[in-house]
């Protein structure tokens, strides 16, 4: 039973990790102006259907199932790429940043899932 409270532990850290990785993609698409379109973690998905409001979904494309965050520029504009590449850097970003907040508390705590987070 300890076995099976492990890797269901590791499975939820996996998700959170990666909603939180892909939610970095997305607020600096937002900070920038750009809309957001498109979060897929795991088999979950939330997107912007046809008429503009959020739809939560259960994605079956499992290339995407490591997670994705999509936002897209409003406008055509030179500056897209530069705005792109910052915006590329924002998963990378939020994920060091929160396993520099997580790990000291994992540590302290001796708690499984604050350390893999």
């Amino acid at each position: 039973m300890e076995v099976l409270v492990y890797i269901l532990t590791a499975l939820l850290c996996y998700w959170i990790a990666g909603l939180i990785h892909e939610m970095g993609h997305i607020i600096i698409g937002l900070i920038y102006g750009w809309k957001f379109t498109l979060l897929v973690i795991g088999p979950i998905g939330l997107k912007v259907n046809e008429t503009g409001k959020l739809q939560f979904y259960l994605e079956k494309r499992l290339v995407l199932w490591g997670g994705v965050g999509g936002t897209l520029p409003r406008e055509v504009d030179d500056k897209n790429s530069q705005i792109w590449g910052k915006i590329l850097l924002g998963g990378p970003l939020i994920s060091i940043l929160s396993g520099i907040f997580f790990l000291p508390f994992g540590i302290i705590e001796k708690n499984m899932m604050l350390l893999l987070l």
